[in-house]
């Protein structure tokens, strides 16, 4: 793994576009891939282990964040998991009137899309509703809806396995 900022996996997030939502208002939409850890929560873009944020260039208020990376072969193996997988460790819209609108539906797409293409076996998911600060749970999903919403993602191409 590389220790620098890997500009193709920057390519391939902007390459999955932003959601039809979003779509309107794309010239005041921006992305975060690298900050230095000035911002809260340390984004990074490296090959195969990326946290990216989009954030309204008028506001400057963070919109949503993903962080995912491909999982260690030496630990999953260990505990007995796919060691070609894709751990998804945070999928969230901050900002809660964007919430419910086809934000997070878009990435997860772009993220099986992307596991199939780099031929992952699985995405496993940390399904945790009360894991993510927020100023605001309005529109936020319960943890028994949180883990629908993954299950109900779920494939046969590209399996989803909500962790423990």
């Amino acid at each position: 793994m590389s220790l620098g900022k890997d500009k193709t996996m920057e390519k391939i997030i902007i390459g999955w576009g932003l959601p039809e939502y979003l779509k309107k208002d794309e010239e005041n939409i921006g992305y975060i891939f690298e900050d230095n850890g000035i911002r809260e929560g340390g984004h990074r873009c490296k090959k195969d282990d990326v946290k990216f944020s989009l954030y309204s260039k008028k506001t400057e208020k963070m919109l949503f964040t993903m962080d995912f990376y491909k999982s260690s072969d030496l630990i999953l193996g260990m505990v007995g998991k796919q060691s070609n997988s894709i751990k998804l460790q945070l999928l969230h819209v901050h900002d809660a009137s964007y919430r419910k609108k086809g934000i997070s539906s878009h990435y997860i797409k772009k993220l099986k899309e992307y596991a199939i293409s780099k031929s992952r076996s699985c995405i496993y998911v940390d399904a945790n509703a009360e894991g993510v600060k927020s100023d605001s749970k309005q529109n936020a999903l319960s943890q028994k809806d949180l883990e629908e919403y993954y299950k109900k993602r779920d494939s046969s191409e590209m399996p989803i396995i909500l962790e423990d």
